[in-house]
């Protein structure tokens, strides 16, 4: 038995589930859209909480968006993710992750990121809690933006703690 839910894919999620699943017996139709951006705010989650280091945090969420936005391929599994992407040690914890949020990991969904909308066009990076950046995937990509983390005690800048650098090869234009 199969209950069609008609709202947006985060309240979707909201909903009871554990009474249409448990108690009702009801399943959540398989659907691309809600699937993939499931897929994609799950990986972002597992990437935010589970890995330490930045670079690593960094290069998988680059490789989440080009995974996702990029690949043409007409449906995607999670295994082909953390076989591609992720260090070996991390992918059994991150299949455990996604089982435990009843994401589907031994079938394939079909890739459907037409209701992500700016999810999927500005990478957003936050700085402590008064500073916030984006751009683009493809700024970022093809190296119009680059973000590079100074280690701590780095003698050539002259400051004790780690920070960021950021450079933007074009000019400003505008300021909101």
């Amino acid at each position: 038995m199969f209950l069609t839910v008609i709202s947006r894919p985060a309240r979707r999620e909201n909903a009871a589930v554990y009474f249409y699943d448990g108690f009702l017996g009801c399943a959540f139709p398989e659907n691309g859209k809600y699937e993939t951006a499931k897929f994609f705010d799950l990986t972002k989650e597992f990437v935010r909480t589970s890995v330490n280091d930045r670079d690593l945090r960094r290069d998988l969420s680059d490789a989440l968006f080009a995974f996702v936005k990029v690949d043409q391929a007409p449906t995607f599994t999670s295994q082909q993710f953390g076989e591609t992407y992720l260090p070996p040690e991390l992918r059994d914890p991150f299949n455990k992750f996604l089982e435990a949020k009843k994401f589907p990991t031994n079938r394939a969904v079909v890739r459907d990121i037409s209701e992500m909308g700016g999810r999927l066009r500005r990478r957003k990076y936050k700085f402590g809690p008064d500073i916030e950046f984006s751009a683009s995937p493809d700024a970022i990509r093809n190296g119009t933006v680059t973000i590079e983390d100074v280690p701590p005690g780095d003698a050539s800048e002259g400051v004790a703690a780690s920070w960021t650098k950021i450079t933007v090869r074009r000019p400003v234009v505008e300021q909101l």
